[in-house]
């Protein structure tokens, strides 16, 4: 049976040590659900938000954040706007750029990529495709392999964005993650961001 609280929890826990890994090593990181571009939406629109957008990232000057729900040309804009950053991610629907991204801007002058990967929220990571009882959305889990190029030390930082209705999918997704960081990372410090959808369970007709 589903717990309420057993997601927040796994993922309070995996955030809480990987975080204590990192040593005395500080960064700036955010988590930044920055709502998909519906034309469908009256007022608050991207095209009037993206600046404001750009400018709460500038004034926190993050190190790294993790973004959801973001298309393609959204990640641009915020890109072009902020271009002290670099970015990855692929689309969730094709693995390349259809579809929203779970993407991870970081500083270029701050950190080297080593590697970088991606793995959907489903039954087979491997590829695109729904997972349980998710019903309309692929969800996707993108990641970077990093070198402060300062310091010389090395982590992972993953960022992913949770079914919203499915609660079998956000309980067997916390599962998968914690595999996957376990298995990629291979006891290396590692950073997991994302919108895990724990709070409230938002309607198709809202989102999906």
């Amino acid at each position: 049976m589903f717990k309420k609280d057993f997601l927040a929890k796994v993922i309070f826990c995996a955030i809480l040590l990987t975080s204590l890994t990192a040593g005395a090593q500080s960064y700036t990181i955010a988590s930044y659900n920055l709502r998909f571009d519906n034309k469908n939406d009256i007022g608050n629109l991207w095209k009037d938000r993206k600046a404001y957008v750009a400018s709460l990232i500038s004034f926190h000057d993050f190190d790294i954040f993790g973004t959801q729900e973001a298309q393609p040309h959204q990640l641009e804009d915020v890109l072009k706007a902020l271009p002290d950053y670099a970015r990855y991610g692929k689309g969730r629907d094709d693995g390349s750029d259809k579809g929203e991204h779970s993407a991870i801007f970081y500083k270029k002058d701050k950190f080297q990529l080593l590697s970088s990967g991606d793995f959907w929220l489903s039954e087979t990571p491997d590829k695109p495709g729904l997972g349980w009882d998710a019903t309309c959305c692929n969800r996707i889990c993108s990641w970077v392999y990093l070198q402060d190029k300062k310091s010389k030390k090395k982590f992972y930082f993953f960022n992913v964005h949770f079914d919203h209705e499915g609660k079998i999918a956000r309980l067997e997704s916390s599962k998968l993650i914690l595999q996957k960081i376990k298995e990629i990372a291979k006891g290396v410090p590692a950073i997991l961001t994302g919108d895990f959808n724990a709070g409230r369970c938002r309607t198709i007709q809202d989102h999906c």
